[in-house]
């Protein structure tokens, strides 16, 4: 049985409500950057770069796939929009404890606000579910990891990132971020779907999830915390 009780968060000084339904989902926060030592390797230590040479800059993750566009309300209606970027499943997220007889899919995700040439509210863990045959309370992601600029990526920091809690996001800028669920293991994921999610079902849209393989990616703790 699902129990239900109501938070207040404020965004940019407006109270806002959500209904939280403990069930599927619970909150969470975890960092998520590029990996460290991404990029073709830098000079030499101990000497200079060439002058008037570029620094080395990490390759953008590439999305591709369908773009969904979400709502979130909070007080008002803020718009946001998101595209695949990859999906793994893992028993061995680092610095995540994985229930046992269960597996976690994780998914990162490029989104902006919907326009981009507006300021908006970043989706929260509670913002997308993925979904599959057989899976009964759907509701939302376990967790997701902050929001992080592409300005972060291709400078090599993470001094810019944004709260996970409904963080601000700029105008004119991509913010990529991790989100995983734990489903049952042995779980088919053939023909799962990743959706935006709200209690109006006409907001609601799913894509395809696609092919789910073994995370093989090099990922530490700090990726995801």
């Amino acid at each position: 049985m699902r129990t239900r009780k109501l938070f207040m968060t404020t965004v940019g000084g407006v109270a806002a409500a959500a209904l939280l339904v403990a069930g599927c989902g619970s909150s969470g926060a975890a960092k998520s950057n590029a990996p460290a030592g991404a990029g073709a390797a830098g000079p030499a230590a101990g000497s200079a770069a060439p002058a008037g040479a570029s620094p080395t800059r990490p390759p953008l993750p590439v999305a591709s796939g369908p773009v969904l566009h979400g709502i979130i309300h909070a007080g008002e209606d803020y718009r946001y929009q998101a595209q695949l970027i990859s999906a793994d499943t893992s028993t061995a997220l680092p610095g995540v404890p994985v229930p046992a007889g269960k597996t976690a899919v994780l998914i990162r995700v490029k989104v902006s606000s919907d326009p981009v040439d507006r300021t908006g509210i970043a989706p929260n863990h509670q913002s997308l579910a993925i979904k599959f045959p057989g899976c009964s309370d759907c509701s939302w992601m376990e967790y997701a990891s902050p929001t992080v600029p592409e300005s972060d990526l291709l400078e090599g920091t993470t001094m810019g990132r944004t709260p996970e809690a409904l963080g601000k996001m700029e105008a004119n800028m991509q913010y990529y971020k991790y989100f995983w669920q734990f489903v049952p293991e042995g779980t088919d994921l053939s023909s799962a779907q990743w959706c935006t999610t709200s209690t109006l079902p006409a907001e609601v849209q799913c894509a395809p999830l696609g092919k789910v393989t073994p995370l093989t990616a090099h990922l530490a703790a700090d990726d995801l915390h």
